[in-house]
């Protein structure tokens, strides 16, 4: 007998051997301290194996149990864009600053039962495939959860909310709701900003709240009037539905008020930016635009070349003022000069030829060179006149 148990042992730790040692199955941080920032994609990375390490969907799959029970993170815990496929346990912990688990996914049930968050509680766009338990948790600051997605029963029983939690876009699917009935009574009213969420799917009584709209997620002012609207509309149903008979006249006496108030916007004749914004665009785009632009710009082309013609004309009349004026005689020239000039040179010619018959003439080439410059000399006279 004995040695059969050898001979078993013997095998038994060969085949541990020869057969993979199971991954981790449980990542423990319960009742921890964490000073600096906690981010849970490097603690995955620092754990697992960089070939065992998991993707799917663009995001860090995680498929070990997550637990954290009565930690407290000091810094920021960061949990983004990791898909939890094991249970997540982060019952009683404390999370003094931010924590953010945007776009995260899980797959299994998720605790936050008890938590506190001191700052932020990011949760947009994260998805819940599972039940969620945020019962007595306390939410200090603003709790974000636009755009996440719920499968099943979220439940916020004994929560204390924040003063603003932004619902925006929230979708609630396959029958689940989101339960906000016993949260703490607080001195003041809870705001809730529920633009495009699926109201129908959300049980709290009005009483406790107030409808307000969060500019981070304004659209353009046409469209927020439209959501505002809808979310007001949605709201009546939804406390008629679950019989919050208080709840049902706050929430109609309140869009009464909202709706006088802005009645022009609502039915069409007020204007706001958007509405004049697109005015102006159909306007643009219309055929009466196009008559009324070309007739514009012909009209500007003949003021201009008027302008243009104006200068011209102005320009010449300058340039011909400028000009030097001749002097116009108000007098004839006095005959007695004329006269005089005349028989100066008519005395000269006789002196002159007088002269020439006096004198003996050494070649014909000096005779003509005479007579040429006496033809000049008269020519000259005549021109005086």
């Amino acid at each position: 007998m004995k040695k059969v148990l050898q001979y078993f042992l013997f095998f038994a730790g060969c085949l541990g051997w020869a057969l993979p040692i199971p991954a981790q199955q449980m990542f423990d941080y319960s009742k921890r301290e964490y000073t600096h920032d906690f981010k849970l994609d490097v603690l995955i990375s620092y754990n697992i194996p960089d070939q065992e390490i998991l993707y799917k969907d663009q995001l860090r799959v995680l498929n070990q149990t997550l637990k954290a029970q009565s930690t407290i993170f000091l810094g920021a815990f960061t949990a983004k864009k990791i898909k939890f496929e094991k249970p997540v346990d982060l019952s009683n912990a404390t999370f003094s600053k931010n924590a953010n688990f945007y776009e995260a996914r899980f797959d299994s049930v998720v605790n936050f039962s008890n938590a506190n968050f001191q700052d932020l509680a990011i949760f947009e766009a994260v998805s819940f495939r599972d039940t969620v338990d945020f019962s007595k948790a306390v939410f200090q600051k603003k709790l974000l959860l636009s755009d996440a997605s719920f499968a099943k029963v979220a439940t916020f029983s004994g929560a204390q909310l924040p003063q603003h939690t932004l619902l925006v876009n929230v979708k609630i699917k396959n029958g689940a709701v989101l339960d906000f009935r016993k949260v703490k009574q607080a001195k003041i009213l809870y705001k809730i900003d529920i633009r495009k969420a699926d109201v129908q799917s959300m049980i709290f009584d009005y009483t406790k709240f107030q409808i307000y709209f969060d500019s981070e997620y304004a659209a353009s002012e046409l469209d927020d009037y439209t959501y505002m609207r809808q979310a007001y509309q949605q709201l009546i149903k939804q406390q008629e539905k679950y019989g919050f008979e208080a709840g049902y006249h706050k929430a109609l006496t309140e869009y009464k008020a909202w709706k006088s108030s802005i009645q022009g916007y609502l039915d069409g004749t007020g204007e706001t930016e958007e509405k004049k914004y697109k005015s102006v665009l159909e306007f643009f785009e219309s055929t009466n635009f196009w008559k009324s632009f070309w007739l514009f710009t012909i009209l500007i082309i003949i003021y201009v070349l008027g302008i243009k013609h104006r200068k011209t004309i102005m320009r010449a009349g300058r340039t011909s003022s400028a000009l030097p004026t001749p002097t116009i005689p108000t007098s004839p020239l006095s005959p007695s000069k004329t006269v005089v000039l005349e028989d100066e040179i008519v005395q000269n010619v006789k002196q002159g030829t007088q002269l020439w018959q006096t004198y003996p003439p050494d070649s014909s080439d000096q005779q003509a060179d005479f007579w040429t410059q006496y033809e000049r000399l008269v020519r000259k006279a005549k021109n005086q006149r």
